[in-house]
């Protein structure tokens, strides 16, 4: 039994270094930010931000009272302040040591739980301060600070603020806001309370949302919200919606959340999306949902949706969850071909078990077509009398 688990093994070894390049969680571990940075005022004068930024990325930031105010001291002594600037001041604070890095390109976010603790008090208290101060925002900076709000009430001002004057309904603006986001938890927020009840997710710019966002959960959220206008969707989108997912849980709430918007639904586009799953629970989850909606499955079809799964498991379940849409009449290749796709006599046995009503109105002499398929005589044997009945 131990040589079959290595191919999961090593799935599994893939999809958590996969998720490790993605997302990382501890401290930061770096040279001391006062060695890095021996005059903290250029955070607030640099020329340079993205250089700056870069270097914030690599730096052990101090967690002390001292360090903070001395950042709060930086802002307070600034009548202007760009906001370039305010995003450097709050990436210089020292957010818990458990956080979540978001790795994006050559760009990396760090956020720690929204509102909980001395960081997030800090970051508040740098966004409310610098408020008043700010120029040059443009719609990534803006982003990038409500990002990093800790509190609804702070990008609630922020969003008053700046909003009316840089999101002008496109997908383009909402886009380049979002940017400045990557995976923030108060990206959902954002949206649910400020770009939602304005119909600002209508049309491609929900879509565009969607394809933005760097967690599943995010992505499922964001897909519920899409979806709530009602509209049809067709199949390219259903496929490509799918494809956005890095892992089967969220798959799985996809499927069942895109398949009934899918109009006409072309069964092609249901095997595609099906087959972007990583494993045969998903799929059979999948083929549940499939199983339950308005569709006529031919037998050739059929036979293609159970050779997606790698097991004989998967292929009975998906064979149960979908038997019941089959039309037409019975094929006897596709149903050789099913037979074939089992690895096992005991599950061949089981399929023979679902379809047997449906195969005995095949002709008696194909009969022994499908019997062929069987390695030992007693199945043999058994599927016939199933078959004969």
């Amino acid at each position: 039994m131990l040589p079959s688990l290595r191919p999961l093994r090593s799935t599994l070894a893939v999809a958590v270094a996969l998720l490790a390049a993605a997302c990382s969680i501890g401290a930061p571990q770096g040279r001391p930010f006062d060695e890095v940075f021996p005059d903290p005022s250029e955070l607030v004068d640099t020329t340079d931000p993205a250089g700056v930024r870069a270097r914030l990325d690599t730096v052990a930031l101090p967690a002390t009272t001292a360090h903070h105010e001395r950042l709060l001291g930086l802002l307070r002594g600034r009548e202007q302040l760009r906001a370039q600037h305010l995003v450097l001041l709050t990436r210089a604070v020292a957010i818990p040591a458990h956080h979540v890095s978001v790795i994006n390109g050559d760009r990396r976010w760090s956020y720690g739980p929204r509102g909980d603790g001395e960081a997030a008090r800090v970051l508040d208290q740098l966004l409310d301060e610098g408020l008043g101060r700010l120029t040059d925002v443009d719609r990534t900076s803006f982003g990038e600070l409500i990002g990093r709000s800790q509190s609804d009430a702070t990008m609630r001002r922020y969003v008053e603020r700046f909003m009316p004057s840089l999101d002008d309904g496109s997908p383009t603006a909402l886009a380049q806001i979002l940017d400045g986001m990557h995976g923030s938890p108060a990206l959902l927020p954002f949206l649910t309370d400020h770009v939602v009840p304005h119909g600002g997710l209508a049309g491609e710019r929900g879509w565009m949302a969607f394809r933005q966002m760097a967690f599943d959960s995010d992505r499922a959220a964001v897909l519920r919200l899409v979806l709530t206008d009602g509209r049809a969707i067709d199949g390219t989108q259903f496929v490509a919606s799918m494809r956005a997912f890095s892992f089967d849980s969220g798959r799985e709430e996809a499927f069942a959340l895109l398949l009934p918007r899918v109009a006409p639904l072309h069964l092609p586009d249901a095997r595609a999306a099906a087959a972007t799953f990583a494993f045969d629970s998903g799929r059979e989850a999948a083929m549940a949902t499939l199983g339950k909606a308005d569709v006529a499955i031919s037998d050739e079809l059929l036979v293609t949706f159970v050779r997606l799964s790698s097991f004989d498991s998967g292929r009975l379940a998906c064979l149960q969850a979908l038997a019941g849409r089959l039309h037409g009449a019975p094929d006897a290749n596709a149903a050789r071909d099913l037979l074939k796709a089992f690895s096992f006599d005991s599950d061949r046995l089981k399929a023979v078990q679902v379809m047997a009503k449906r195969w005995r109105e095949l002709p008696t002499g194909e009969h022994q077509t499908l019997l062929s398929t069987f390695s030992f005589s007693s199945n043999r044997e058994e599927a016939a009398r199933l078959l004969a009945r």
